[in-house]
């Protein structure tokens, strides 16, 4: 997946540009205000999950049992799988 970094001045001019990289081409692109990172833009394929969110589905299905330890597996293997790690530079 492709990323890019742009500031909000060139992203606002630039918007149509913006969304169809983000639609067509799959890209996540950084905002930037006064250089700073202050949002991101990704396609809605991109599904994401809180652990709060995480911990609702596995009290929902009742799977804290011993029995159910496979099955309760499934989520959070799913939950890892479909997290993205930052993009951090290290100094």
């Amino acid at each position: 997946m492709k990323h890019e970094t742009l500031s909000a001045t060139k992203a606002s001019r630039n918007f149509s540009d913006l969304i169809n990289k983000t639609l067509y081409m799959k890209q996540t692109t950084t905002l930037l205000r006064g250089g700073q990172p202050v949002a991101k833009v990704i396609p809605i394929h991109e599904k994401t999950i809180t652990g709060g969110e995480l911990a609702k589905r596995i009290k929902a299905k009742n799977l804290t049992s011993e029995e159910n330890a496979e099955d309760w597996m499934l989520p959070v293997k799913e939950f890892l799988s479909a997290q993205k790690l930052p993009d951090i530079q290290w100094d």
